[in-house]
């Protein structure tokens, strides 16, 4: 990807726009040159990519923005879009009007707390990839992701979130990643997304307190071999964070697999994952709460 660089100082639409002329790359990166600056820069999308007919990616890193109604609409090869750090409150669903072709949006590292079912309104029906991880999402609508069924990537990793409506998955029927790690939802996973055939990788956070013992589970990522997703074996890469006193906190990660079907199942793949791990430090076994 050409980076084009916006200088805090000098940058206009006019500038932009007459380079596009002699632009190549399919793709820009917009950034600030001055990344550490105190007052993030802020640029107006109004008009600025009118010329820029055959772009398919467009990365906006650490830029606050205005004119978000429809900056892209124009841009009928523009494939996917990446806001990285814009200062965000909210989920900007005007700037996805009129992109046909949209197969990827990438909203991170913003200060979004809520999603509502207009959220994705504007949004096509061809979109794949949805990354919505790093908010500080903490509430998602009823009917949020309804319509989004050509759908393959869902993750809503490391936001607030603590519990997730019912039904919030059921219309995502080609999910096959849900990353939910990084949050702490009480709601049963497994009621959360039944009827999702495609489903083979997803996480979450599981995270049970020991007995006496300052270890626990982090977070919990598992697989399923395609041809097995059905008998629902699933290789499964367990986190654990464990530390003592004033010693460093430290991390060890065990694999283990199993057929998971519900949460008692996974309770029974972490429990014997955390035997492994113990034993590897010659821990003696203390029952989980």
């Amino acid at each position: 990807m050409d980076p084009l660089c916006v200088d805090l100082h000098r940058v206009s639409v006019q500038s932009l726009t007459e380079s596009s002329t002699n632009w190549t790359s399919k793709s820009i990166d917009l950034y600030s040159c001055h990344p550490l600056a105190d007052t993030p820069f802020s640029v107006n999308l109004t008009n600025m990519f009118n010329n820029f007919e055959e772009l398919t990616s467009i990365n906006v890193i650490n830029l606050k923005l205005h004119g978000l109604s429809s900056p892209f609409e124009n841009l009928s090869t523009l494939e996917e879009i990446y806001l990285d750090r814009n200062h965000l409150n909210e989920f900007p669903r005007e700037l996805f009007r009129g992109i046909p072709h949209l197969t990827t949006i990438a909203v991170f590292n913003q200060e979004i707390r809520n999603l509502s079912r207009d959220s994705f309104s504007e949004v096509g029906d061809n979109l794949q990839s949805l990354q919505l991880h790093k908010n500080q999402i903490e509430y998602i609508e009823p009917g949020t992701f309804d319509g989004l069924t050509h759908l393959d990537e869902l993750n809503l990793e490391f936001n607030l979130l603590s519990s997730l409506p019912d039904g919030i998955f059921s219309d995502l029927k080609s999910l096959e990643a849900l990353l939910l790690n990084g949050n702490s939802i009480t709601s049963d996973f497994f009621s959360l997304t039944k009827g999702l055939q495609n489903l083979w990788h997803w996480s979450l956070e599981y995270s049970r307190k020991s007995n006496g013992s300052d270890t626990f589970i982090e977070g919990v990522t598992c697989r399923a071999a395609l041809p097995m997703k059905k008998e629902g074996l699933h290789l499964c890469d367990i986190r654990f964070q464990h530390s003592s006193g004033n010693q460093e906190t430290k991390w060890d990660e065990v694999s283990s697999s199993g057929h998971i079907r519900s949460k008692d199942d996974l309770a029974r793949l972490v429990d014997s994952a955390r035997f492994q791990q113990q034993k590897q430090h010659k821990q003696s076994v203390i029952p989980l709460e």
